[in-house]
């Protein structure tokens, strides 16, 4: 598929310049997300996902679906463009057999890692995927990550990314030379959150890939001015057991601690779509009306949102 090939070969400039012409060209491709674990080998303390609140309380193991379940479902939905995030991915049992097997339909956009599992289980993957392996400086050892990395990037494509809080950004620019050395790419995360204080000097020279931040077109996701939200059109989120959300915003205002209380007592049921493994299952036909602020960049970057006159 065109996509997964771009994002393999486009450069990450140019990828970051795309992003918000992406749905202009393509306004009803459908894109999901696969988390097959919310387990980590890490409890990064900036993670929103497995420290700072543990989805995995939400969906543990004992939830989780085989690799059989999982492809036996997903046969059953429409041709979706995939990301498999987590969690860490290869923590889940049969992960390489639910990529090896995913249905002819399907396609992997690509795949979020930290690179702390054996390498043979980045092996086992026969097909070339996208891998965004994501450096954190609490668990990983420098010399040892761009070690795994580089074997890593023997059999698939490969990117690095770092969240931007205090403790990283002397070390970024240092990073950068060394990727680029190697030929990879490093993308910069924003850190989203209230813990630090952030003074500009401090990020002046860093290239935060905060894309989404700056550009105008972003600022609607960003409000809570009431919309109308593509997500569950055209985008979706599935859960370690199933379960379907329209989108991984919607995920947090339902279930996490760090953002139930900023719904405001908005009904987050309208982000529930059932659960793939229920014959029932469908996909939402209309937007969705919403005056919640959007966070996400994964919403942002396949969504499409209009401001309800």
């Amino acid at each position: 598929m065109l996509v997964t090939y771009l994002q393999q070969k486009i450069p990450l400039k140019l990828k970051t310049y795309l992003k918000p012409f992406y749905r202009m060209v393509y306004p009803n491709r459908l894109h999901g997300i696969i988390n097959p674990t919310y387990r980590c080998s890490y409890k990064c303390s900036y993670c929103p996902i497995c420290s700072k609140f543990d989805y995995a309380t939400i969906f543990p193991k004992s939830c989780e679906k085989t690799p059989e379940q999982w492809i036996k479902a997903l046969a059953k939905l429409p041709a979706t463009t995939f990301f498999v995030l987590g969690g860490e991915p290869f923590l889940y049992d049969g992960l390489s057999e639910l990529i090896n097997n995913l249905p002819k339909q399907h396609s992997i956009l690509g795949l979020v890692t930290n690179a702390s599992m054996p390498i043979e289980l980045y092996k086992k993957l026969n097909k070339k995927i996208h891998m965004n392996i994501s450096f954190h400086r609490e668990f990983a050892q420098e010399d040892s990550f761009i070690e795994k990395v580089l074997m890593i990037k023997k059999y698939h494509h490969v990117a690095v990314n770092i969240v931007a809080i205090p403790d990283n950004i002397p070390f970024i620019p240092k990073l950068k030379k060394i990727l680029q050395e190697n030929k990879i790419e490093l993308h910069v995360d924003p850190y989203f959150g209230k813990d630090y204080d952030f003074e500009d000097a401090q990020l002046k020279d860093i290239p935060i890939s905060n894309e989404r931040v700056r550009s105008k077109r972003y600022k609607l996701y960003n409000s809570t001015k009431m919309k109308l939200c593509s997500a569950g059109r055209n985008f979706y989120c599935l859960m370690p057991n199933g379960e379907a959300l329209s989108c991984t915003s919607g995920m947090d205002y339902i279930y996490s601690d760090l953002r139930k209380d900023d719904a405001n007592g908005f009904d987050t049921n309208v982000f529930k779509m059932g659960n793939i493994f229920e014959e029932s299952f469908k996909l939402k036909t209309e937007d969705i009306k919403c005056n919640l602020s959007c966070f996400s960049h994964c919403d942002m970057d396949y969504t499409i949102i209009k401001e309800v006159k």
